[in-house]
């Protein structure tokens, strides 16, 4: 944490040389096991160190699955909470849940989720008080390409995004699994705005193709707050990337219009109250003049 910036690439080097951060990863499994409490703190302040120094190759190490949950638990030794017991593994072990919606058949791309899911842990809960900006920045490029990828994987495998589509077309799901099903279009929708122009219109173009707006109308008019809410946030991420999208799919719906009859519906229903701010920004967007043909 004292070596001046000009400097840490040559401590990354020495880090990445031969097996030393698995080796460490060894040592504090021994480590806790004797429950040496100054060696713990001192493993502690390694680990948080090679995080710190912003390097992609030592994330890279240090977030490998079989590594992992042993760097958190180095990290739960934090010598300024001594007092307090920390419990990054018990809670990953056992409240954290993967779950697959559509299941993925990709192994690269399932990592790269996990990988995301733990940079955020770090980023969040473990280490929110000592990342600095460039730190910071560092971890959120690590999350940023893999969105590309994942993003990506949804579009060209021939059957991922079809599921979701067929299972939000299924008549027969109840509300819990159709609101699952539309929280993970929301999830990937919420990835594709994070992205460059390219890798949107490409997500988009997929979205189009497939119909998706086709059973949101359903999904609007459904008694659950919760998955008109989840859909209301689709359709508003849509609309900021391009409104004539929705507003072509409206126009080819006519005379029936359900989805825009759905929207309608939404800001008179008298159960409607969270809901009336997402649905006047769509119909703000729809109706703006400056972003028409």
């Amino acid at each position: 944490t004292d070596v001046p910036i000009f400097r840490r690439g040559k401590l990354v080097e020495a880090l990445l040389r031969g097996d030393y951060l698995p080796a460490l990863v060894r040592l504090f499994a021994t480590v806790e096991d004797l429950e040496s409490r100054p060696d713990l703190h001192h493993l502690y302040n390694i680990f948080k160190g090679a995080l710190l120094l912003n390097d992609a190759a030592i994330y890279e190490v240090l977030l490998r699955d079989e590594l992992v949950m042993a760097v958190f638990g180095a990290l739960e030794y934090d010598p300024e909470l001594s007092c307090h017991s920390v419990n990054h593994r018990a809670f990953l072990k056992e409240k954290v849940k993967f779950n697959q919606v559509v299941p993925i058949s990709d192994a690269p791309t399932v990592r790269k989720i996990h990988q995301n899911f733990h940079v955020s842990f770090i980023k969040d809960v473990v280490l929110p008080r000592a990342l600095d900006d460039h730190t910071f920045a560092a971890l959120n490029q690590i999350t940023f390409v893999n969105n590309v990828q994942i993003v990506a994987y949804a579009c060209n495998d021939g059957s991922y995004l079809p599921a979701l589509k067929a299972k939000l077309d299924d008549a027969t799901l109840d509300d819990e699994a159709r609101l699952l099903a539309i929280r993970l279009l929301n999830e990937l929708c919420g990835l594709a705005k994070q992205l460059q122009l390219y890798n949107r219109t490409q997500f988009y173009r997929r979205f189009l193709e497939l119909g998706f707006f086709s059973p949101l109308a359903g999904c609007l008019l459904r008694p659950s707050q919760g998955l008109r809410l989840a859909t209301l946030d689709v359709l508003v991420t849509t609309v900021h990337h391009e409104p004539s999208m929705l507003r072509g799919w409206i126009l080819q719906q006519r005379p029936e219009c359900e989805l825009l009859h759905a929207l309608l519906r939404c800001v008179v229903g008298a159960d409607a109250t969270g809901e009336r701010p997402q649905v006047s920004e769509v119909l703000r967007a729809l109706l703006d003049p400056e972003g028409m043909d």
